[in-house]
């Protein structure tokens, strides 16, 4: 019988972030930065944006609820740092860019033992 050959190891799955401080350090890893200047945060507790090749950049909104993330994700056509009138024009005023949103559950606090 032939031996088998020796497989690489997969790399192991990570679960998603659960909670705001582990996405926030989630996000900085991958080269986002918070809390851009001149930014709408339509009822967001964090904001991040990424710029991307092309004059683009990826923006995130996350918002905290009481047992969940709610992260709206979406594509700047025009990075408005580098074209405030570009973003102004493509993104705000002719086609609004299509926007992913996805929900996390958060981590539930450790309950306490109580002595007896």
């Amino acid at each position: 019988m032939p031996k088998k050959k020796p497989t690489k190891k997969s790399k192991r799955e990570r679960l998603p972030p659960q909670t705001l401080q582990s996405f926030d350090t989630y996000l900085r890893n991958r080269g986002f930065r918070p809390d851009p200047l001149l930014e709408d945060p339509k009822d967001a507790d964090k904001t991040y944006v990424k710029p991307l090749p092309k004059g683009q950049r990826q923006h995130i909104r996350v918002k905290k609820g009481r047992t969940y993330l709610t992260v709206e994700e979406h594509i700047d056509k025009e990075d408005p740092g580098r074209s405030m009138v570009g973003h102004f024009l493509t993104d705000m005023l002719f086609d609004e860019p299509e926007s992913k949103v996805y929900r996390l559950r958060l981590k539930k606090p450790a309950k306490k033992k109580r002595d007896k």
